[in-house]
């Protein structure tokens, strides 16, 4: 098999194609620090001597949340420790009912009524099998993600357009000074249309916001647990990958937190909805247009052949 186009960043990857088999979906496992194969028990027992695992995906892909579960599942025996996981998926005004999942009061069914998961997040049910994992391994399950009106005022007016009762809603330190993550961001939302200058200012603005409130939130649960934790978090792979969202400002408040970035590749699986068609224009990242960017995107990659070819 010849492989056609590859649009990930490392090298190393476009070697893949001559490994994978034509017929066979073959999946692999990469250390993208040593840029070799590494086998699943390897990882996992790497993870488990760190503080927290940022489990990126593709929010659509279902392979992702499989591989996701699976991970949970794999690293809930360390039972020395308190077990938290974290999602991007529900906000945190979420976490009252999110509690009562937790000690067992409600459902799944019943959490995604009394939060209207439904009309927050159109593919809610892709994380029952993350939720149901963490009861298996008795974990603290944590909303991460920012109000939602407050993201969508900043990604329409800037961060200046807030009001001082809004402003409460955000950690007071929030910094913009990441040039390279602006950058890469600036590429990547290219795809959608009608995208300007202004308004990439403003998204950007709102993404590193949400990038710190996730941040804050797990350092909260971190730093007032007196039993040693360990957090897995489940984010959009925007939010962890090169290490510029999540993980950066998490070591910013505490260095001393020991991570690891896992990430999946996409492998042809991502189907776009009409309406997401119909907002977006096609684009070409080429490799040279990713050289500034200073570290590998993650510590572990998981790769299958393209499903498309």
């Amino acid at each position: 098999m010849i492989c056609k186009k590859l649009k990930h960043p490392i090298l190393l990857l476009l070697l893949l194609c001559n490994f994978i088999g034509a017929h066979e979906k073959k999946s692999f496992w990469i250390d993208l620090y040593q840029y070799d194969f590494v086998f699943y028990n390897e990882v996992i027992q790497d993870l488990k001597n760190t503080d927290v695992v940022y489990l990126g995906e593709t929010h659509t892909i279902e392979r992702h949340h499989e591989l996701q579960q699976k991970i949970i599942l794999d690293l809930c025996s360390q039972k020395n420790k308190s077990i938290y996981i974290g999602i991007e998926q529900l906000d945190l005004t979420s976490q009252k009912e999110l509690d009562k999942y937790n000690n067992n009061k409600i459902n799944f069914d019943e959490l995604a009524k009394l939060t209207n998961w439904e009309k927050k997040w159109s593919n809610y049910k892709d994380y029952e099998v993350i939720l149901e994992a963490g009861k298996k391994c008795k974990a603290t399950v944590i909303a991460l993600n920012a109000k939602n009106d407050i993201i969508k005022k900043i990604g329409k007016e800037g961060i200046s357009s807030l009001s001082k009762s809004e402003k409460k809603d955000i950690p007071e330190s929030v910094d913009f000074s990441n040039t390279a993550y602006k950058q890469y961001l600036t590429k990547i939302l290219q795809v959608h249309a009608h995208m300007d200058e202004k308004r990439i200012e403003k998204v950007y603005q709102a993404q590193v916001v949400r990038d710190e409130i996730m941040a804050q939130v797990i350092y909260n649960y971190y730093k007032k647990e007196q039993k040693q934790p360990f957090f897995i978090i489940v984010a959009g792979a925007g939010h962890i990958e090169y290490r510029f969202g999540i993980p950066s400002r998490l070591k910013r408040r505490d260095p001393k937190i020991k991570d690891r970035v896992i990430l999946f590749s996409q492998s042809g699986e991502l189907v776009l909805s009409e309406y997401e068609k119909s907002v977006s224009q096609e684009i070409e990242i080429t490799h040279d247009d990713l050289r500034f960017l200073p570290n590998p995107p993650g510590d572990y990659l998981n790769i299958i052949e393209n499903i498309s070819e």
